[in-house]
C-alpha cells in the first residue's frame, strides 16, 4: 500500500506538471497576433528528410554510514548507464520513426553484500504514421521490450523458496540467491494498426494519441518471478509461460520542452484491453484484463551534459504478473547528446 501510494503521488506530481507549463505556455501564445502565430508555426515545422538523435549518458552514487540509528554500517553503491536513439524518416505525408532506448544500472549496500543488477531495460519501436492531414492519420507499430541479462532474486541471509510450477506442483529450495531469468527474457513483441491524433504539435507540447487494434506476445516459458504476498515465510515464486493476447489499444504521449529547454518533460500511458487470451486466467477476469504501462519523466537540466532526472515507471500486466510493478529513479545525469539532419 506504501508503494503505490508513492508512485501514484508521483504519477500525480508529473501530470500536474506536464499539464500545467504547457497550458501556461499556450495563454501566453494566445497574446501572439495571428501573422505572427501562423509564421511561428511554418518555422517550427520540420523538413522532410532523416533526424537523428543519440544521447548516451551516465549516473552514480555514493553512501556511507557509519554507527547512524536505524540504518545499517557500511556503503551503499549505485552506478547506472542509459542509451537514447531517434531515428525518424519525414517525406511528405509520410513519417517513419525508430526509438531505441535502454537502460542498465547495478548497487550494491551493506545489507547485500555484493553487486546486483537494480534496472534492466531494453525498448525498441519502429512505427509508420500516414497523415490525412497535419493533426490526423493512421499509423502501424512493432514494438519490442525485454531485458539484456539474467535476472536474480538475492537475499541477505538463506531464504526458503516455494517454487509454483505451471503444473501446479511446487519446488522447495533454500538459498540466499536464486536465478529467475534469462538473457533477452521474458521477451515481449507488440504490434499495432490504427487511427491517430496529434492536436498539438509545438516545441512547449506535444500531444498524440493513438486508438487501434493490438497484438501482444510475451515469451517467458520456463523463467520465474517473485509473487510473494508477505503473509508466509516462505518466498514464494512463480514459474511463467507464453501468453499471446489480441485486442484494442490506446496509447497517449505528451512532451515538450520550456523555458528554453531546460526543462523537458514526458508522460506516457498505454493501455490494451484483450478480448482474445491463450491461454485464458481463469483468475483474471473483466477490468482485471486490461494491460497498463505508466512512463513519466522530467528532465531539469543544468548543462547540455547534467541534468536531475526523476521517472516513474508503472506497469500491470495481469496475464503475467496479477500486481502491480513500480519503479521510482531520481537520478543526476551526466550525458551528450548529439542531433542531426539529412535533408533529402
Amino acid at each position: 500500500m506504501r508503494q503505490a501510494r508513492k508512485w501514484t503521488a508521483g504519477l500525480a506530481f508529473l501530470l500536474a506538471f506536464a499539464f500545467a507549463c504547457p497550458a501556461a505556455a499556450l495563454d501566453a501564445e494566445t497574446e501572439v497576433g495571428q501573422e505572427q502565430l501562423k509564421a511561428k508555426l511554418e518555422a517550427e515545422k520540420q523538413p522532410d528528410g532523416w533526424y537523428f538523435r543519440f544521447k548516451p549518458s551516465a549516473n552514480a552514487s555514493y553512501n556511507n554510514s557509519q554507527s547512524v540509528v536505524g540504518q545499517p554500517t557500511g556503503s551503499t553503491f549505485t552506478f547506472g548507464t542509459a542509451l537514447d536513439l531517434l531515428i525518424t524518416l519525414r517525406k511528405g505525408d509520410h513519417e517513419w520513426r525508430n526509438t531505441l532506448y535502454i537502460t542498465e544500472a547495478i548497487s550494491r549496500t551493506p545489507v547485500i553484500d555484493e553487486f546486483i543488477i537494480s534496472a534492466d531495460d531494453l525498448k525498441f519501436e519502429s512505427m509508420y504514421l500516414y497523415y490525412f492531414k497535419e493533426w490526423v492519420g493512421v499509423y502501424g507499430r512493432l514494438a519490442l521490450d525485454t531485458s539484456i541479462f539474467p535476472g536474480y532474486d538475492v537475499q541477505p541471509a538463506p531464504t526458503l523458496y516455494a517454487i509454483k510450477r505451471q503444473n501446479g506442483g511446487i519446488d522447495y529450495t533454500l538459498d540466499d540467491k536464486i536465478k529467475l531469468t534469462d538473457p533477452f527474457q521474458p521477451l515481449t513483441l507488440k504490434e499495432g494498426v490504427g487511427p491517430f491524433f496529434r492536436p498539438l504539435a509545438r516545441e512547449a507540447v506535444n500531444l498524440e494519441i493513438m486508438l487501434g487494434l493490438g497484438a501482444w506476445q510475451t515469451f517467458a516459458n520456463g523463467q520465474l518471478t517473485v509473487d510473494d504476498d508477505g503473509d508466509t515465510p516462505l518466498r514464494e515464486i512463480k514459474e511463467l509461460e507464453n501468453v499471446y493476447q489480441l485486442g484494442a489499444e490506446n496509447l497517449y504521449k505528451l512532451w515538450g520542452d520550456l523555458w528554453e529547454k531546460r526543462i523537458g518533460y514526458l508522460v506516457a500511458a498505454e493501455f490494451m484491453m484483450p478480448f482474445v487470451v491463450i491461454p485464458d486466467n481463469p483468475d483474471v477476469s473483466g477490468i482485471d484484463k486490461l494491460n497498463i504501462n505508466l512512463n513519466g519523466r522530467i528532465d531539469f537540466r543544468f548543462t547540455a551534459w547534467a541534468s536531475l532526472t526523476y521517472e516513474l515507471k508503472a506497469i500491470k500486466e495481469s496475464q503475467i504478473l496479477n500486481a502491480w510493478q513500480v519503479q521510482n529513479n531520481l537520478l543526476l545525469t551526466f550525458s551528450y547528446a548529439l542531433d542531426e539532419y539529412v535533408a533529402l
